[in-house]
């Protein structure tokens, strides 16, 4: 998942890291990835950040338009 949001980066997306949608193989490697996400290549967000984020987005999509 870490290869794949760095290769986002470069590619110029705006990369959200979700620290509770995966996983490691040990808490010290997760804890690793989400660290060098968070410093170089993105945000790291839990899943409940996201989603509110999400629903903010749409309700004011929802205003604008209507």
């Amino acid at each position: 998942v870490e290869s794949t949001a760095r290769h986002g980066y470069m590619l110029d997306y705006n990369i959200a890291f979700v620290a509770d949608g995966c996983a490691a193989f040990s808490q010290a490697e997760h804890d690793t990835t989400l660290s060098n996400i968070d410093r170089f290549f993105g945000t790291v967000v839990n899943s409940g950040q996201l989603i509110e984020t999400w629903e903010s987005m749409a309700a004011k999509t929802v205003t604008t338009a209507g």
